[in-house]
């Protein structure tokens, strides 16, 4: 199966959604949409690393692929910085422009997840890390469109804070089914 026109695509869209993203973010001083703009800019890496090594060799793309399932902590690791900076500052974000920039993130996920969904049941692992990247991300975004509609109720620091938590968990697990499947596929080049 040919992935690297696909790859190519989710490259592209993601790069451009972290431009968008990060720049309201700084906008709006908000820790979620930071924690997912380089959620954006980390799916960019993980798919580019994923286009140019298709024709490694199985071992080699092992290895890869562990080292990705780590780099999906990232976007966890930056939202508690950010968190970091909402607490200092004590503001919160502007609740339309947090929901609309959401509803961007997951129009640009859903279109990735289309583009990706050849390779859900792949059991290599670095075509699975693509599809769960997208996939996991749609949390995220649902996440942050309800709490720009919480802020518009309710205004606090705290439903952007606590996506940005969500943000961490969600990579967590992410890169623990990724690390479980590297661990699959280990077992079955073994034998």
């Amino acid at each position: 199966m040919d992935t690297r026109k696909p790859i190519l695509w989710v490259i592209f869209l993601n790069f451009f959604y972290f431009i968008i993203e990060f720049y309201f973010a700084y906008k709006i001083g908000s820790a979620s949409l930071f924690a997912d703009s380089i959620d954006f800019l980390e799916d960019t890496a993980i798919n580019t690393i994923i286009f140019f090594s298709a024709n490694w060799s199985l071992k080699n793309r092992l290895r890869l692929s562990m080292f990705l399932a780590f780099l999906i902590l990232i976007p966890g690791l930056t939202a508690l910085w950010a968190i970091g900076q909402q607490f200092i500052y004590k503001s919160y974000p502007d609740s339309y422009d947090l929901s609309l920039v959401g509803f961007g993130a997951l129009f640009i996920n859903l279109l990735c997840i289309k583009i990706l969904s050849k390779f859900q049941n792949s059991q290599e692992s670095l075509n699975k890390v693509a599809f769960l990247s997208a996939k996991t991300d749609i949390l995220s975004n649902i996440a942050i469109i309800a709490a720009g509609i919480f802020l518009y109720f309710f205004p606090s620091i705290w439903p952007d804070i606590l996506v940005a938590i969500c943000i961490v968990i969600i990579n967590s697990d992410a890169s623990y089914k990724i690390y479980k499947t590297i661990q699959n596929e280990k077992n079955r080049l073994y034998i």
